[in-house]
């Protein structure tokens, strides 16, 4: 029991406590040595009592009880029967939740009524003694979902380790290991399972350390917050999946009281989550749904929604999940029929389209096999026969039939509009990088996520007429500047222009921040129309200039953009241009036609066999749950690499015979493996698709995306993993003639608006750099804007120099702040450190963390020593409080009391009729008795006499009490159960209480 600055319970002999959990329950020793070594008043809770919330609320108030210990289950029904209860005339000081993970978002009604009680979280487990953390809940904390169980109590240390010992860092979920006093000794007649849990790590002690199997965060001000238990962590199709979350999303609907959502599955071992509610009025399943479809991804939204009276408990006051009914016959889930004319257009177009039949109006587009080429589809069909404008944005944000055909419903009619045809114009089919730049663009038709700009610094004036013409020139050099986009028989296309106007903007401006210049000169593009780039030159002051270009993803890749700005310099400085032997269209229809060869079915047979398995999706530790949306909300971290590190990159690469690129490829994933504890991550790295010479000097969008599948094993050396990353990247780089968008359509894979497809994070290595240019031989310094948008979750992009590396983490702000992606990007760089410092280390070994963040997490944040009096033991302790209050009422049960006076008589008693019946220290003495006054003196009793205790549940089948007793080697047994007294040989002497 703590008392100290950080933990603070001020227990005195005024308060009185409840023994309300069973003897055989660890909780009842902090309930029962709670009140007697402070010379507090014990209130023993009859069986039928505790069972009944009302009753249970009665005697709090008749007892007038101040120190309430509780599993969150069982005290949730409490609340639920207090809060409607006029009065608050309730004494409770300390409410101390353990025994299961804790919402705090439900207990904001008690606070209310009792702003007074304090709110103690703390989790534990029975091998460390009960208790190991220990939060003060704050009003601020009750607004949180997550169950954040606080700080190590005095004599304890908790460690967040990886699957090979490792610290974790800040933010990183891991499995919590405990080390400390309270630490067992081992279980009873269990050598193999001691060697699993009780571990030496000599490298954070010598002392025994216990492994919980429970999955932890521990934050930065050293706070831990209690994820779950690993062996029973929830997946569905490979998604890891936070119950808790759910559950808090469907507390938000008026109507629901309790929630718990579970995992189930059927007959067939086919998974799914179905949610348990209890309600407080009429709940409509299908406002529900749609409610939870606004914050939570698809897969998160749980198939089965089950009205219960109440929530099942076991004889522990714990979730009694197994006792859940399972599904049978749902009717939400019953197959719905279109009932209105637009119903019945939209399932044709959806029948027609994703040639599928017999399916709901209930079900959803990504349920339905829908993707990013068939909603334009959709879209497309749907506008023309409604006469609506209907975007791929609204079929993505309206996934349930029903709800499309209600928000159709709601659109106006369109003004007819009738697609002009360009005479005399060829229509070319556009390329695969196209199509996905052309789909991903229409989701959000005012996004500038697909922009891609930059600019130049200037160290004077330019000839703005001259700049003028010489954009012209390029203007008519290549045709990509004078193409605009269209759908025609559903197909995008693309339309050449031969003329465009373009006007180059001039400004003159007072302002000194470009990045403001730079955001109100960065517009969407209408695809429909050409030219799909703009530039803008502006005076700056000390006769600086800015030349800024912004050009569209589907016209252009960052090659491109250097071209330009380098074609642009060499017509301004009077220099010819090299012959252009072909133009972007002459790639698109030789694209085409390579897709009906052999070699291009050799790569797609090869891409297809890598994601022949499960899919892996990875999942990253975020600071923020992840929207139901795939948000692009982002910004940017930068660091570098030294000089130094720079020159090491290059040796080591060369001695491995590989790539600085596979080199700093192989960290990112040893980064990602440690930060997510998988070993099967996809990771998504751009292929600049100019393999042949002619496309040196071709404006266009020639990027295509692999999906590197790597497996890491971290028993391998680095140099072994490098040598399977090198193969990979070969293979990938050989077959990188298959589109990522026809691998993803062929793949059919089922849509998570959440994630990006395949892979949520991309590595980008920019081997060549930014191209050398000047006007007139000036000083021209790159601008390189900080785009506040983010593509993928995370993106780490690595551009050499001539003697250093630039680091830039593009982060999506949704998921992530920019502290974690500092540390993260530190880590990156320790990893780094360590591999080339010693190319054969094994990945298990590798640190990622600081010497100043493991002294943090070492010592700082478990610095719990406390002066206790380690010479005394707890029959001490309670004999000296018998001599301070021998008077005071020390255990209640129903109508019968015992003085601690008259309790330490008995136990005496106990203890001397043991030592007379052959009882000697060391002992094993069962206890299986009813709750009552005697099983407190057996319990005081067996201590004075040395001996072991072992706490029965009269509740157990006879089965598995003679188990714990032959197991146990019993020597005694304190029983009124008749019926033990045959079935045990083992026990030398039983004894009948009287």
């Amino acid at each position: 029991l703590i008392k100290n600055n950080n933990f603070l319970f001020d227990f005195s002999e005024n308060d009185v406590w409840t023994m309300f959990h069973s003897v055989a329950f660890d909780f009842s020793v902090w309930e029962m040595y709670g009140a007697l070594l402070y010379g507090g008043k014990l209130i023993l809770v009859p069986e039928d009592v505790a069972q009944d919330p009302q009753l249970f609320l009665n005697l709090l108030r008749r007892e007038q009880v101040t120190i309430l210990n509780q599993t969150p289950t069982y005290f949730y029904n409490l609340q639920n029967k207090e809060i409607n209860i006029v009065n608050n005339n309730l004494k409770i000081r300390y409410i101390i939740f353990g025994g299961e993970a804790l919402n705090p978002l439900l207990l904001q009604s008690w606070n209310k009524k009792y702003p007074n009680t304090s709110l103690i979280n703390m989790y534990g487990i029975t091998e460390t003694t009960v208790h190991v953390t220990f939060k003060k809940l704050s009003s601020k904390d009750l607004l949180s979902k997550s169950s954040i169980v606080g700080k190590p109590i005095p004599t304890l240390h908790v460690l967040i380790l990886d699957k090979y010992k490792n610290l974790l860092p800040f933010n990183v979920e891991g499995e919590m290991y405990v080390l400390g006093d309270g630490v067992f000794k081992g279980y009873l007649n269990k050598e193999d399972l001691n060697k699993e849990k009780i571990l030496y790590i000599n490298k954070y002690s010598n002392a025994p350390i216990y492994k919980s199997a429970d999955s932890a965060i521990m934050h930065k001000n050293g706070e831990l917050e209690y994820i779950g238990r690993i062996d029973t962590q929830v997946k569905i199709r490979g998604f890891r999946i936070e119950l808790g979350e759910i559950e808090n999303k469907i507390l938000q609907y008026s109507n629901i009281d309790k929630c718990i959502v579970c995992k189930k599955s059927d007959s067939n071992n086919r998974e799914f989550l179905c949610a348990y509610f209890i309600k407080n009025g009429p709940v409509d399943i299908h406002i529900l749904r749609k409610l939870l479809a606004k914050d939570l991804p698809n897969y998160m939204i749980p198939q089965y929604f089950i009205e219960i009276e109440e929530i099942p408990i076991n004889i522990n006051g714990k979730t009694d999940y197994k006792a859940l009914p399972l599904p049978t016959t749902i009717i939400e889930d019953s197959i719905l029929k279109p009932k209105n004319e637009i119903e019945k257009l939209i399932y044709n177009v959806f029948e027609s389209i994703l040639g599928i039949n017999n399916f709901s109006m209930r079900n959803s587009f990504y349920e339905l096999g829908g993707d990013s080429l068939t909603a334009i589809s959709i879209s497309t069909k749907l506008s023309a026969i409604l006469n609506k404008e209907i975007t791929v944005k609204d079929i993505l944000e309206h996934p349930i039939l029903t709800d499309l055909s209600e928000y159709v419903n709601s659109l106006n009619n369109l003004n007819k509009i009738t697609i002009k045809q360009i005479s005399k114009l060829d229509i070319y089919p556009s390329s695969s990088a196209q199509k996905r730049i052309y789909y991903a663009s229409n989701l959000d038709s005012n996004s500038i996520l697909y922009n891609t700009a930059g600019g130049v610094i200037i160290d004077k004036l330019l000839d703005t007429n001259k700049l003028q013409k010489c954009f012209e020139t390029l203007i008519q050099r290549h045709e990509i500047l004078r193409t605009h986009f269209n759908i025609k028989n559903n197909e995008i296309v693309q339309i050449i222009n031969n003329n465009v106007d373009f006007k180059l903007e001039i400004e003159d401006t007072d302002e000194i921040d470009i990045n403001k210049i730079y955001t109100n000169f960065v517009k969407p593009f209408d695809l429909s129309k050409a030219p799909l780039f703009r530039a803008k030159f502006v005076k700056l002051e000390n006769n600086k200039t800015l030349l800024l270009l912004d050009m569209h993803h589907i016209i252009s890749d960052g090659t491109s953009l250097g071209i330009l700005l380098q074609e642009l310099c060499d017509l301004y400085n009077g220099n010819s241009l090299a012959e252009k032997s072909i133009d972007y269209k002459d790639f698109s229809v030789w694209e085409a036609e390579q897709f009906k060869a052999e070699e291009f079915n050799k790569s797609k047979e090869y891409w297809l066999n890598q994601f022949k398995d499960n899919i892996p999706i990875l999942n990253m530790p975020t600071n923020n749950p992840r929207p139901s949306s795939h948000s692009f909300d982002g910004s940017n971290y930068h660091a570098k690499l030294t000089k130094d590190v720079f020159e090491k990159i290059n040796n080591v690469s060369k001695e491995l015979n590989i790539t600085p690129y596979m080199l700093l490829l192989s960290c990112f994933y040893m980064l990602l493996s440690k930060y997510s504890s998988q070993d099967d991550i996809v990771v998504g790295t751009p292929i600049f698709g100019r393999e042949l010479p002619e496309l040196s000097n071709v404006l266009g969008m020639f990027v295509n995306t692999l999906a590197l599948r790597n497996n890491i094993n971290s028993n391998l050396t680095f140099v072994d993993f490098t040598k399977i990353i090198k193969e990979n990247c070969l293979n990938a780089f050989k077959y990188q003639a298959y589109p990522f968008d026809m691998l993803v359509k062929d793949l059919n894979l089922k849509r998570d608006t959440s994630r990006n497809p395949l892979f949520d994070v991309m590595f980008v290595y920019q081997n060549e750099g930014l191209p050398k240019v000047n006007f007139n031989n000036t000083k021209v310094e790159y601008y390189i804007p900080d785009n506040r948008t983010s593509k993928f979750d995370l993106t780490l992009e690595i551009i050499p120099t001539d003697d250093e590396y630039s680091m830039r983490f593009e982060y999506c702000t949704k998921l992530f702040n920019k502290s974690f992606i500092e540390r993260l990007s530190s880590h990156y760089i320790n990893i780094l450190n360590a591999i080339l410092s010693h190319p054969e280390i094994k990945i298990a070994d590798v640190e990622m963390i600081s010497e100043e963040e493991k002294n943090q997490i070492l010592y700082e944040f478990n610095n719990t020593k406390i002066e206790y009096p380690r010479d005394k033991t707890i029959k001490d302790l309670f004999e000296e409080q018998v001599e301070k209050t021998p008077d005071s009422i020390a255990v209640v049960f129903e109508n019968q009391k015992l003085t601690y006076k008259e309790l330490n008589e008995k136990a005496n008693q106990l203890a001397r009729f043991l030592i007379t019946n052959g009882a000697s220290p060391g002992d094993i003495i069962g206890i299986l008795l009813d709750k009552s006054l005697e099983v407190i003196i057996s319990l005081l009793g067996i201590l004075k006499v040395g001996g072991t205790f072992l706490p029965i549940d009269i509740s157990y089948p006879n089965e598995r009490i003679n188990y714990i007793l032959q197991d146990s080697k019993a020597d005694m047994l304190l029983t009124n159960h008749l019926l033990i007294h045959k079935a045990n040989d083992t026990v030398k002497s039983l004894i009948v209480e009287s």
